[in-house]
């Protein structure tokens, strides 16, 4: 469904969209993935619009585990803006790493047993995000635009509910409909940082919208 009054540019309507992915007819992996999308946007004064957008996914297993490369990621300009790519979601303890010594010329490995205090995002199998805008132009002539901007949401895993654990980021930006394509130059906050996390995000892209 896409009622949206213009494809690049909208100020009003509605867009829908889904997904279904089955794995496990030719290669290793096997599982169903589903996904939605839904946005709408509400025309105010002035120019302006006021922007709500929500995506869901799931990934169900049929018989193996999921590859990680398959996995849920969030972070980044189609998503959570404050926050780095595909740094949001389920985390592990990494393995602690193994020394490596020589001694008396002969090699010798020294396995550390146990997990580090180190941890990676692994991929969750379950999505849930939100993306509030407010949108007003710059120069409307030129077709630039600035955004205002409150994400929400998170990745899980598969024992893990929707909703719960909900990261936060605020922001603004610029977008310009150049005779090239969109530009985007976005800056996103995140609201709660983690030790191993940074305060905020700077991305751009060129080509696509949001």
């Amino acid at each position: 469904l896409d009622s949206r009054d213009d494809k690049w540019k909208p100020r009003e309507g509605m867009y829908l969209s889904g997904a279904v992915e089955v794995a496990g007819l030719g290669g290793d992996a096997r599982f169903l993935g589903l996904t939605g999308s839904a946005a709408k946007w509400f025309p105010l004064p002035w120019d302006t619009a006021f922007i709500i957008r929500g995506t869901i996914g799931q990934l169900f297993e049929l018989g193996e585990d999921i590859p990680i490369s398959e996995k849920f990621f969030l972070g980044g300009l189609d998503s959570l803006r404050g926050f780095e790519a595909r740094s949001v979601g389920p985390r592990e303890r990494r393995p602690k790493r193994e020394n490596h010594i020589r001694l008396f010329g002969t090699p010798y490995t020294i396995k550390r047993l146990g997990k580090s205090d180190e941890k990676d995002v692994v991929g969750g199998e379950k999505e849930l995000y939100f993306n509030f805008e407010y949108l007003f132009p710059i120069m409307k002539e030129a077709g630039i635009r600035g955004v205002l901007f409150v994400d929400t949401g998170n990745a899980y895993g598969k024992g893990d509910t929707f909703f719960s654990d909900m990261r936060y980021d605020v922001g603004f930006g610029v977008r310009w409909y150049s005779p090239f394509g969109p530009l985007r130059l976005e800056w996103g906050k995140n609201l709660n940082p983690r030790d191993d996390e940074k305060g905020s995000n700077f991305e751009f892209s060129m080509g696509r919208s949001f």
